[in-house]
């Protein structure tokens, strides 16, 4: 895998605004343009303003580092592939848009295959270089995220192989998700197909939510069957009748998982694994004959290059549904869209390599790190901001992201994206949504 250092991305939503001050409800609405450095004031309909043009910094020569730490082990290099060369993409078109008022982004990519000692050696290495903010992709443990609160650099995070974590006790966590939460993302799933149930039920006179529930083996495992989640199964009178693991290897077998399941009425499967796992999961389904037996579902990063292989084989499982908080390939209408396949064919991706789930949601990525830097520039008139710059923006942060990507909200302490939408991923129809974007549940509070 060649996952190169570079720059890269977005439309510059701030740089040819008529304000550079962050928009607190989102996006900046208003028709009055200027040009890269506020040379130039045009209002809509191109009639001169005469308006004085804003003062902007320029930054021309100056550049911000920005570092991407991602998992390297076997379960998730392929996204990490996808989500680099997103990144890498965006960042690229940002320079070529003017950058953060000229200023350049420098992106650098570090691997890690070891979430414990080895994660915790290169972000201590990475702190001494004075990081304004940082994009993470890899598992967290509540000891590295108590690391991070303390130190006090704002993380961009994917959410990826990791269950949902304490919060700090004293001040703000510094953990910004991209994703709701696993167990969150399991809640809105099985409530989902309940609600469709009868569109999206099994063959058979199925009429019981009854849940199975397989993950990895690893020791970081469960990461979405939380306390929280057990409740809400409980509350709205499903039942969670199998669990099973199976080990981070494309030999692993779920065979045992599914007769159980069989045995035991189980009409519901959902699985927080990635990559390979599911693709172990279907073709053990389809091996079994299983595929009229349940429904099969998952977390939003169940979507990659392991189940497209999945499809193109020999073996199908007609449909599959996973819920996914942004917009959708699929929808060439949406503006954020019609951007992100321009940033794709500029980094010169093909439909594999630049189609998928990571490389979409790290557009947006890179859309956040352009608003907020903007934004913390602005704030100063300088280039000369720090990570406490940044997580001012952050925290304030209410935006509709690439104008129709998804929305954040991280304003009163909220550190997760908390809308999604369910969509069923077929071998023959590809990906289609059911329903309509919502909220995310509310899980229950659970006293630690």
């Amino acid at each position: 895998m060649d996952i190169k250092k570079s720059s890269f991305f977005i439309f510059l939503i701030l740089f040819f605004a008529s304000s550079c001050k962050p928009m607190a409800n989102g996006i900046n609405n208003e028709s009055e343009l200027v040009d890269d450095f506020g040379n130039q004031s045009f209002e809509s309909g191109g009639q001169f303003s005469t308006a004085t043009p804003p003062v902007f910094p320029d930054l021309r020569g100056e550049a911000f580092d920005i570092f991407f730490i991602g998992a390297m082990s076997a379960e998730y290099v392929d996204i990490t592939e996808s989500i680099s060369q997103g990144l890498q993409d965006g960042f690229d078109y940002l320079n070529a848009n003017g950058g953060i008022f000229g200023a350049l982004i420098n992106y650098h990519f570090l691997g890690v295959s070891d979430y414990g000692d080895e994660l915790e050696t290169i972000y201590l290495d990475l702190l001494e270089e004075d990081p304004i903010l940082i994009v993470l992709a890899l598992p967290v443990s509540q000891d590295f995220f108590q690391m991070i609160n303390n130190n006090g650099v704002p993380i961009l995070f994917y959410g990826i192989g990791t269950s949902r974590l304490d919060s700090a006790e004293l001040g703000e966590d510094y953990l910004f998700w991209l994703t709701p939460l696993p167990d969150q993302q399991m809640a809105f799933v099985l409530q989902e197909i309940w609600t469709n149930w009868e569109n999206v039920r099994p063959p058979g006179n199925f009429n019981e939510m009854k849940v199975g529930y397989l993950t990895w083996s690893e020791k970081n495992a469960p990461f979405a069957l939380t306390p929280e989640i057990q409740v809400f199964i409980q509350q709205h009178n499903f039942t969670l009748d199998v669990q099973g693991r199976i080990p981070i290897t494309v030999n692993a077998s779920a065979t045992n998982f599914l007769l159980e399941a069989v045995s035991k009425g189980v009409t519901v499967i959902f699985t927080d694994m990635v990559t390979v796992g599911p693709s172990v999961l279907l073709n053990d389904v389809a091996g079994l004959g299983l595929t009229d037996f349940f429904v099969i579902s998952g977390s939003e990063w169940m979507i990659g290059s392991y189940l497209d292989q999945y499809y193109r084989g020999n073996l199908t499982v007609d449909q599959v549904y996973v819920p996914i908080s942004t917009a959708w390939w699929t929808d060439t209408e949406n503006p954020a869209i019609v951007e992100a396949e321009k940033i794709r064919d500029s980094g010169s991706r093909d439909n594999e390599t630049g189609g998928d789930y990571g490389y979409l949601l790290s557009l947006g990525a890179v859309d956040i790190v352009s608003f907020v830097l903007n934004g913390a520039v602005d704030a100063k008139q300088s280039g000369n901001i720090d990570a406490e710059d940044v997580m001012v923006q952050l925290s304030q942060l209410n935006y509709e992201v690439m104008g129709g990507l998804f929305r954040v909200d991280y304003r009163n302490g909220n550190r997760t994206v908390d809308q999604i939408r369910l969509w069923r991923y077929s071998s023959i129809a590809g990906m289609s949504p059911v329903g309509d974007v919502a909220a995310v549940p509310d899980l229950p509070m659970i006293e630690k």
